[in-house]
C-alpha cells in the first residue's frame, strides 16, 4: 500500500465496526493523532495525501479545497478533513447525541 493510500484505506475500512476495533486501525489513528497542530487541526505529511492531476473527489484524489494543493494551508485543510471524518467514525451513538 502506498502512503497516499494509507489515509484513504483507513476511511474505507473505518465504515465497518470490526475494522474500527482492530489493533491496526487503532494504532493507525494514534499515529495520525501525532500530526495534530497546536491549533487542534491536523497537518499530515504530503505523502499521506494523494495528488493527481485528475481524479474523482469521492476517492480523495482531487478534493480541491484550495487552488494550490501544495501550500501548507491546503494540506492542513485536507488533513483536518480526513482526520475529522475518521474520528467521527469512532464515536458511539451516545457520544454523538451529547454533541
Amino acid at each position: 500500500m502506498t502512503l497516499g493510500a494509507f489515509v484513504q484505506r483507513l476511511v474505507l475500512m473505518g465504515q465497518f465496526p470490526a475494522a474500527r476495533s482492530h489493533p491496526w486501525f487503532i494504532n493507525s489513528l494514534n499515529h495520525l493523532q501525532g500530526f495534530q497542530t497546536e491549533n487542534g487541526t491536523y497537518l499530515f505529511t504530503r505523502s499521506y495525501l494523494p495528488e493527481q492531476s485528475s481524479g474523482y473527489w469521492v476517492t480523495g484524489a482531487r478534493l480541491g479545497l484550495e487552488e494550490d494543493r501544495k501550500v501548507r494551508h491546503a494540506i492542513e485543510l485536507e488533513s483536518t478533513y480526513w482526520m475529522t471524518k475518521l474520528l467521527a467514525m469512532t464515536l458511539t451513538d451516545s457520544e454523538i447525541s451529547s454533541l
